[in-house]
């Protein structure tokens, strides 16, 4: 059966998703004071520079479940549209602060404005791949968190060096308002709504993710309170929590080990983008044996342990 969604969703996603990851990892370089005069320029010292890169994620949080209900119950395409123009709008807004407080609101904007589009493109993501291929499917667009560092930190390193950080994050601010059409005429809710695909594809779609839904859908409905408190879900609050700190830790402060190497900006973006290649790889191999052996548990316990070692 042809896979034409593979070429078509994933893509798109991909590169959607990667534009909201180069927020993170330009700012990350940008706040470096041996190869950008941000610190200086907005007089912060190193708790600014931690609350600078942490408000965003305060922001990120806010409209995190609301998301996800706005998109399952109407459209994650437009959803994710309306996002684009927003943190584009705001992620510019951050080379235009002139002072400490003015990119602290205008991250925390960005944050804010990026917080719906997670869960409205696991939707999607699971409009249309069935259970056999999501691992697979979410790590390929997944995939922007080590390709917007591997794509973007060298880009950015050299931006920094040729244009200031101002211009920097002006210049990669407006690639969400840039991917706008891309993402309006390439991206179907769902596999009904889309024309591109055969009759044989979208039946056997539909079919197959209507047969899951049924066969996941509880014997009695369950509040959001009591579905948030069950020990499973505050499990999986805690790692991800744990996770994502050490993760974005390492991005923000990563290239302070490298201030006394005398490297230029371009080879500070080289070098930071360098673990992400290996993240990738093993991304895509961890996906593709977790949904060949149908393991999901074991998969996650080695990678996590792998990462903390």
């Amino acid at each position: 059966m042809p896979q034409k969604r593979w070429i078509r969703i994933i893509p798109i996603a991909l590169i959607m998703y990667t534009i909201s990851y180069v927020d993170r990892t330009n700012v990350s370089l940008a706040l470096d004071p041996t190869i950008s005069h941000m610190m200086r320029d907005l007089l912060m010292d190193d708790r600014m520079k931690g609350a600078a890169a942490g408000i965003f994620f305060i922001g990120y949080v806010v409209l995190q479940l609301p998301g996800g209900y706005i998109g399952q119950r109407w459209s994650p395409k437009k959803l994710i549209s309306i996002c684009l123009v927003a943190w584009g709008a705001c992620a510019m807004a951050c080379g235009l602060a002139r002072t400490f407080h003015q990119f602290e609101v205008a991250r925390f904007m960005l944050g804010f404005s990026e917080s719906s589009v997670f869960p409205a493109a696991t939707i999607l993501v699971n409009n249309w791949f069935p259970q056999a291929e999501r691992v697979r499917a979410n790590a390929s667009w997944y995939l922007c968190q080590p390709l917007a560092v591997i794509v973007s930190a060298p880009v950015t390193g050299w931006c920094l060096g040729a244009y200031g950080w101002r211009a920097m994050l002006i210049m990669e601010g407006a690639l969400p308002i840039l991917w706008l059409p891309f993402w309006w005429f390439c991206i179907s809710d769902q596999p009904r709504d889309a024309k591109w695909i055969s009759a044989e594809e979208r039946d056997f779609l539909e079919t197959q993710l209507r047969r899951e839904a049924q066969a996941l859908e509880p014997a009695k409905p369950t509040s959001l309170l009591r579905g948030l408190c069950r020990w499973q879900t505050l499990l999986m609050i805690v790692i991800c929590m744990l996770y994502s700190g050490a993760a974005y830790a390492c991005m923000t402060f990563f290239t302070t080990g490298l201030k006394e190497r005398n490297f230029s900006p371009l080879q500070y973006g080289i070098l930071f983008a360098i673990p992400y290649v290996l993240s990738a790889v093993i991304m895509i191999l961890t996906a593709w044996h977790s949904d060949k052996q149908h393991e999901r548990r074991g998969h996650v316990a080695g990678i996590l342990a792998m990462s903390g070692a």
